[in-house]
């Protein structure tokens, strides 16, 4: 099934025809009717003036017939056209009217004395371009305006549209002037260039199954809501309120064919929050299998945010809000007329590229700073990730790109911001004081640019557009544009007022000295605190309010080690708690930073148990009178015995990441671990192993099967035991203070004898294999396996036999008991 671009319901033009009793300003083709002009004269003006922009244009009026068809067969349409150069004739830009003003002077004196125009009320005409088979794509009329008697004048005025640009076009009028003399008959041609889509109905480009293939633009900023300060603060777009801002797309120079550089790309169509409106021209687009019909710009758009139910930002979020919307796009491939002043205003072609939103492809997020800092860490990992699809690690990279640039672009606007709105002044906020809010219009006359990588659908159809690729994947889908954020427009409803900045700081003794900007790329009022807040709770600038310091009694570092604790008993130091603040006292709490092995401990600090302490209140620009015993103790007899990094925090309660830290090192005095020996590691099933190991004095030795948990097997520093299958036994040298690690002895064995072996099957786990005489084997044994080999005769190892690197083999000769 083909796509194509939709036809206009008038197929080849759309003629408007306009009543108008005004005079207008432009330079005129004038021409003399009749013998030097005894007839009267001919003056026409354009409003899309001339090729070379200057308004000189020229045209012709033949006399003969007024019977356009006629005119066209006897060459005259031709004869005009190569009369004069390209730059003199009339200009129009196909998709845009062109509105022609005709006016007749005709000479009143003898022996003309009754001329007139006969069938003045319309002159009847034709519209046409070159490159097809006839010569006129429609039949027109040129409306009369006015008539004046004296002198005799009559006025006409018509509003036509070239669909197609062509390098030849024309307007063609037919008319006749009655004399005293006779009838004089008339063809009026006017020749144009009309520059822009040769053919506004191309097909969408397809792929092997006849779908639109897709371009997928990648989530772009449409607006940002900055926060401003105060820890009950928003800003937000009112109800009902819609703000514009020009944005333009273009294929960058870099990635451009040859003549293609300034095609710009674009698309017009209501996609529910965010809508582009038409500024120029524009294609049209044939339906999807699931759209309908969307107007495509050729240039320039705007972006709009409209806002019927309100929204903004979190209260006291302190974070900056940025509004972005990413899309699919089917696109197809267009012809461009373009004028060329330096070659002699001559035409040339050159490809440009539409794109039209899919429906349900609107991808509309809210996204904070940090959440897209904490994009970007994500996307890196995406784009090296081979498990995803190649077009999941374009879209991740080319998102990417684009956040990388935004938070650079804004955190450079926010850096940049000189300039205070004068429309506020100097904002004084008091903590804890009422609120107040204040009203501001979204505007910019600045403009910014995101580069913009965009995956396609493989790059059928736009080779003659743009090189595709630059991507760093092998098979290049992907289309580089710029977009570009310019000034911003308009706004609807009976005033411009779109944003609301609500002010409010609850925390008493706070102060904040703002100054509002304006956003460069959106336009949004941006907030900086000037000098003289003072701010808490969070803290946003200006004087910190809260100022913690913790010090070790007895020295100066912020860090203490103590080592050699005796079991049973804790480490113990004393701490100073302060307030830096110089001008009020401050309450802040105190706490160890949670950590793996915190449980293991039983802390105490300034009377009272646990990991978090306080509050404490502390006088301005001092510390606490007394100072505070912290003690760390071991929790558990099998609690370790090594803790180091122990941090113990004083920080405001609101904040917690104000704070002021110590650091302690731990270690407690334990015993060397127990030595364990067997007298053998490869017995025969029911026959006992001995078993020795060294415990510290005081401790007990018990013996178990498992590392932990699991029933003691058996007591004392020398145990013998008679395993029937391989067994690794655990020592535990225990203690009322302390239970350390058990410590494992040696793999055993453990073997059924038989007469004779003869081994072929490969071993991969630990293995005793014993013959009363022979064993013979040519198998492989493989890590991590421990073997033994034992036979009372011989054993012979045949070609084929290997233990390979990393298993533990060992043959012996000899029976059950030796």
């Amino acid at each position: 099934m083909k796509t194509y671009f939709t036809k206009s319901i008038l197929s080849i033009i759309t003629i408007i025809c306009l009543l108008l009793n005004s005079e207008t300003s432009l330079a005129q083709w004038i021409q003399p009717l009749g013998n030097n002009g005894a007839v009267g004269t001919l003056k026409v003006t354009s409003s899309g003036g001339s090729v070379a922009g200057n308004n000189a244009y020229y045209g012709s009026a033949p006399f003969g017939t007024n019977d356009i068809i006629q005119a066209a067969n006897n060459g005259w349409i031709a004869n005009t056209l190569n009369a004069n150069g390209p730059y003199s004739r009339f200009k129009a830009t196909a998709g845009k009217p062109v509105t022609i003003s005709v006016e007749f002077n005709l000479n009143m004196y003898a022996p003309y004395f009754d001329s007139h125009i006969t069938n003045y009320q319309n002159l009847s005409g034709g519209i046409g371009k070159n490159e097809q088979n006839y010569a006129y794509d429609a039949y027109i009329n040129l409306p009369f305006v006015e008539f004046i008697n004296e002198p005799r004048t009559y006025k006409y005025q018509g509003t036509y549209t070239f669909t197609n640009a062509r390098s030849e076009a024309w307007l063609v009028f037919g008319f006749e002037i009655q004399q005293n003399n006779g009838l004089q008959q008339y063809t009026m041609i006017l020749p144009f260039i009309v520059d822009g889509v040769k053919e506004p109905n191309v097909p969408l480009v397809l792929n092997g199954s006849g779908q639109p293939r897709i371009i997928t633009q990648p989530s772009l900023p449409v607006t940002v809501l900055h926060a401003p300060p105060g820890d009950q603060s928003f800003s937000k777009f009112e109800i009902n309120k819609t703000s514009c801002q020009r944005v333009e797309n273009s294929i960058t120079e870099s990635l451009a064919n040859t003549g293609s550089g300034s095609v710009k790309l674009g698309f017009k169509g209501s996609i529910g929050f965010v809508a582009t409106i038409d500024i120029e021209a524009y294609v049209e687009l044939t339906a999807s299998v699931t759209a309908g019909s969307s107007n495509v710009k050729i240039k320039n758009t705007e972006t709009c945010i409209s806002s019927t139910t309100g929204f903004g930002a979190t209260p006291g979020s302190g974070e900056d809000i940025f509004i972005c919307e990413g899309l699919d796009f089917n696109y197809a491939v267009y012809d461009l007329l373009v004028i060329d002043p330096p070659s002699n205003y001559s035409t040339y072609v050159k490809k440009g590229l539409a794109m039209v939103p899919v429906d349900n492809s609107k991808r509309l997020n809210f996204f904070t700073r940090s959440g897209i800092i904490n994009e970007i860490n994500t996307l890196a990992l995406d784009t090296l990730n081979n498990t995803l699809s190649l077009k999941q690690r374009i879209d991740a990279k080319n998102q990417l790109s684009v956040w990388k640039q935004l938070i650079a672009i804004n955190d450079a606007n926010v850096a940049n911001a000189t300039i205070p709105n004068p429309d506020y002044g100097l904002i004084n906020l008091s903590g804890g004081a009422p609120y107040f809010d204040r009203t501001t219009s979204v505007s910019t006359s600045q403009t910014n640019t995101i580069i913009v990588d965009n995956y396609i659908e493989g790059n059928i159809g736009v080779q003659a557009v743009v090189n595709i690729g630059g991507s760093g994947f092998s098979l290049g889908y992907n289309l580089r544009t710029s977009k570009s954020y310019g000034q911003t427009n308009s706004t609807t409803s009976s005033n411009t007022q779109t944003m609301t900045m609500h002010l409010e700081d609850n925390d008493t003794g706070d102060l904040l000295r703002i100054n509002v900007y304006r956003d460069p790329m959106f336009g949004t009022p941006l907030f900086k605190l000037q000098s003289g807040s003072r701010t808490s709770c969070p803290y946003e600038g200006g004087y910190q309010r809260d100022q913690p310091r913790i010090e070790i009694v007895g020295t100066a570092q912020n860090n203490i080690t103590i080592p050699n604790v005796t079991l049973g008993t804790p480490a113990s130091f004393q701490i100073k708690l302060c307030n830096n603040n110089t001008t009020e006292e401050r309450t802040y709490n105190l706490g160890f930073v949670p950590q793996t092995n915190l449980n293991d401990l039983l802390i105490s600090a300034a009377g009272s148990s646990g990991s978090q302490f306080g509050p404490f209140t502390v006088p301005a620009n001092s510390c606490k009178v007394q100072n505070y015993d912290v003690n760390i103790a071991r929790r558990f007899p099998s609690s370790g015995v090594n803790f180091s990094n122990l941090e113990l925090e004083f920080f405001a309660a609101c904040e917690p990441s104000i704070k002021s830290s110590i650091i302690a090192n731990v270690s407690f005095a334990a015993p060397p671990a127990a030595v364990v020996n067997a007298n053998n590691t490869a017995v025969c099933s029911g026959s006992p192993v001995t078993l020795t190991a060294t415990c510290p004095v005081n401790y007990t030795t018990n013996w178990y099967t498992s590392f932990t948990g699991g029933f003691v097997v058996a007591s004392g520093s020398s145990v013998s035991l008679s395993p029937i299958d391989n067994t690794v036994y655990y020592v535990g040298c225990e203690s009322t203070n302390h239970v350390p690690p058990r410590v494992a002895s040696k793999l055993v064995l453990v073997g059924t004898p038989s007469t004779v072996l003869n081994l072929t099957s490969n071993f991969t786990t630990s293995t005793f294999q014993i013959a009363n005489t022979t064993i013979t084997a040519n198998n492989k044994i493989f890590s991590p396996a421990t073997v033994t080999y034992k036979a009372g005769n011989s054993l012979t190892f045949n070609p084929g036999f290997e233990a390979k690197s990393g298993s533990n083999f060992m043959a012996r000769i000899g029976g059950c008991n030796n």
